[in-house]
């Protein structure tokens, strides 16, 4: 048990460079490049998220199969090297065809070096990803964990100093991120071969590249969920991009990151830690993954649900802290009142997406994120077009509670988790009772500190 934790804590070690990224860099980046530059940051950042999430879904794959007990460790890092190959492909090909067109069309606002620097950070990023997922299917939680804190930490800090000290310009800023993530990228390719995989001259070169298209016909599912993530993740920074003013933009995308933290420095690593977890034993036929599918919903309740619930009454206080005297204090917490919960509510619709990834649901998935997310994008644009920018946020609150209770039925009609799904639902009503005594003790210790 003291073993699990550890490797839950250097999870948690790894995605608190991201936390600190996010919570503490963002408002000096703001203070730095004022309003207008980060504004455009912001644009450019989350183009580089919608990236992230274009990945063939290579991460999804490549940690379940090195999960998979009936995957040698060798086929393992051939595929992930096959899946990194995808990657370099799709996106220089992507970039083949933008390039020229940017040209004849003038599109963006950014000259060609930021651009092509984005590329870089994106490939870079993406490697990573999949070299993060790639050895937590491993159970490599300790390396993964550290190198990921380590990458994201010094990414932080060297693009504020570069932008404080070299340039307070868009082309340094990304400059300086692309160069730090092409090298822990490096690391990360290459560090499986000292752990457990062997010496990477003994690979077969042709089974790496002969192993791309089968990952493109597995993965072409997963692309269209992605695809779905982007849009639902991304879209809305675009869309007030193009109807509202850099200082709104800004706003939004400090209390988009302020309440993303939960979801993505929190949940997201209890999600990377059970799954592999819960897929071994099923590949096993061992009943033990009923007891880690509800352990999973357990820790995702007590680490994320409860935690947001206390703090939510003293939002305001806590916002104050973080972004000192800031203009747009006002705004981020009419946003993040809003946007916190909606992704409390995003924490917990892993469940049921963990669960049809591990009954290898694909189809299913792409089907229903292509068209929940259209849903979701026709509805970001109608508040854009008509003026009620404000209200996106609320888009966020309805777009996962439709994902947990849709998905959540398809999971009882899956053979290999329905069980899981039901174990689960026994304890949704005497789940309450702890969340409503949390939410009244922040509610009387927020007027007794604050008021």
């Amino acid at each position: 048990m003291s073993k699990k934790i550890f490797d839950l804590g250097m999870l948690y070690f790894g995605k608190m460079g991201a936390l600190m990224v996010g919570f503490f860099f963002m408002p000096i980046y703001s203070k730095v490049l004022g309003p207008e530059s980060f504004g455009q940051v912001a644009l450019l950042l989350s183009l580089v998220s919608a990236a992230l999430t274009l990945d063939f879904g290579t991460t999804t794959i490549i940690g379940r199969d090195a999960a998979d007990s009936e995957v040698s460790q060798r086929k393992g890092y051939e595929q992930y090297l096959s899946a990194i190959l995808l990657l370099i492909i799709f996106y220089s090909c992507t970039y083949v065809i933008y390039f020229p067109l940017s040209f004849v069309y003038g599109w963006g606002d950014f000259d060609e070096l930021t651009m092509l620097s984005t590329l870089l950070l994106i490939l870079s990023l993406l490697i990573q990803n999949v070299s993060v997922s790639y050895l937590n299917g491993l159970k490599e939680f300790k390396v993964s964990g550290g190198l990921l804190f380590f990458s994201v930490v010094l990414r932080g800090v060297v693009t504020l100093v570069a932008i404080k000290y070299i340039s307070n310009d868009i082309f340094v800023f990304i400059l300086s991120q692309t160069i730090v993530s092409i090298v822990f990228a490096m690391i990360f390719v290459f560090l499986p071969t000292y752990l457990k995989v062997g010496p990477i001259s003994s690979l077969d070169i042709k089974k790496i590249f002969f192993g791309v298209l089968p990952l493109v016909k597995k993965g072409f599912p997963l692309l269209l969920f992605g695809f779905s993530a982007a849009l639902v993740m991304q879209l809305d920074k675009i869309v007030l991009s193009k109807f509202e003013g850099a200082s709104f933009l800004a706003a939004y995308y400090l209390a988009f990151t302020f309440s993303t933290t939960p979801i993505l420095a929190i949940a997201g690593p209890i999600k990377q830690y059970y799954q592999p977890f819960i897929v071994s034993n099923i590949t096993k036929n061992d009943a033990n993954y009923r007891k880690y599918s509800l352990l999973f919903c357990l820790t995702i309740y007590i680490m994320v649900v409860l935690p947001v619930l206390f703090v939510y009454p003293f939002l305001e206080n806590v916002l104050s802290l973080w972004l000192g005297r800031n203009p747009l204090l006002p705004d981020v917490l009419t946003f993040s009142k809003v946007l916190l919960p909606a992704f409390v509510i995003g924490a917990l619709s892993y469940i049921p997406s963990v669960l049809m990834t591990v009954a290898e649901d694909y189809k299913f998935q792409a089907k229903f994120s292509v068209i929940s997310s259209l849903l979701f994008a026709i509805s970001v644009f109608f508040m854009g077009v008509t003026g009620y920018s404000t209200y996106i946020a609320w888009v966020f609150c309805v777009y996962y509670s439709l994902v947990i209770v849709l998905c959540g039925i398809r999971c009882l009609y899956l053979s290999k988790v329905q069980f899981c799904i039901k174990d689960i639902l026994k304890y949704i009503i005497p789940a309450f009772v702890p969340a409503v005594v949390v939410y009244w003790c922040g509610v009387i210790i927020s007027h007794y500190l604050f008021f």
